[in-house]
């Protein structure tokens, strides 16, 4: 999956960041649900567990997951 991040003022794209299936299953995992990714028709409530539960870090210009213990960053 490659999400984008935008400035908010102009809406360039500050970032574009990849997040491997392995990432997101071990995250899902974390927090039990892994339905999401097994069951296509959720594919919306998946978008929305990515936005709820991701950051953008200015320091590495990269995307992170926040409820994990050591931060994930995408590459």
């Amino acid at each position: 999956m490659r999400i984008k991040t935008y400035d908010k003022e102009n809406m360039s794209v500050i970032s574009v960041s990849d997040i491997n299936e392995k990432q997101i299953r071990e995250e899902l995992n974390r927090d039990s649900l892994t339905y999401l990714v097994e069951e296509p028709h959720r594919r919306e409530e998946l978008a929305k567990y990515f936005v709820q539960n991701t950051f953008y870090e200015e320091t590495t210009k990269k995307m992170q997951f926040l409820q994990s213990s050591i931060p994930s960053t995408f590459t």
